[in-house]
């Protein structure tokens, strides 16, 4: 996706601190490459700016709001107890319905300072990601990833039905999901276990 730089796990890259640091270095380089060869926004009028500083800001004016530490542990609540390790269909569907509902309960939180202003939009975010989570794991309906995805209700890989690509997006208040093949065969898959195989194999003698 043009725009869109990722470093660490979520690159499929070594995991550990190693790949982090050398994968953000170099998703760093090219995210400040690609912002320098973009097109200038379209500038803002006053009243946009002023609407969203105050969207931005509005934490700090909420006193008695509930703190983003609170609401950071309902969010890791909800996923640790129904879109955990194992997963399946009814957990994850009431799931994806708390989390909708901590959606609307974002306005509450409120910050007594600019780190704490910081913390309730990466709160938000946090939630989010949840949620699209969530979303996208009802619709992987087999297991796969060694440990990624299992789901107790489709246990077994599904190369049939499985290699592709799950997209999850905002439209208006309701996530939409839908997928696109990743080209990737299972004949493709076969080809590179037997490759794998045949090396070992080679090693071992």
């Amino acid at each position: 996706m043009e725009g869109l730089f990722a470093a660490g796990d979520c690159s499929t890259m070594s995991a550990g601190i190693s790949g982090a640091a050398v994968m953000g270095k170099v998703a760093g380089e090219e995210a400040a490459r690609h912002a320098l060869a973009a097109r200038r926004p379209r500038d803002l009028s006053e009243q946009e700016i002023a609407t969203l500083r105050g969207a931005v800001l509005r934490p700090l004016q909420n006193p008695g709001g509930c703190t983003f530490s609170q609401f950071e542990d309902e969010v890791r609540s909800v996923v640790t107890d129904y879109v955990g390790f194992y997963r399946d269909e009814p957990h994850m569907i009431e799931g994806l319905r708390r989390l909708k509902a901590l959606r609307a309960r974002e306005a509450e939180m409120s910050a007594a300072d600019h780190h704490g202003l910081m913390r309730v939009h990466e709160a938000r975010s946090i939630r989010a990601v949840a949620e699209t989570m969530a979303a996208s794991a009802i619709e992987r309906r087999e297991t796969r990833g060694g440990g990624a995805h299992t789901r107790a209700d489709y246990p077994a890989r599904d190369d049939a039905a499985g290699l592709k690509m799950i997209i999850v997006e905002l439209q208006g208040e309701d996530l939409r999901v839908s997928s696109v093949p990743t080209g990737i065969t299972p004949e493709d898959i076969r080809s590179t276990a037997a490759l794998g195989e045949a090396s070992a194999h080679a090693h071992s003698d």
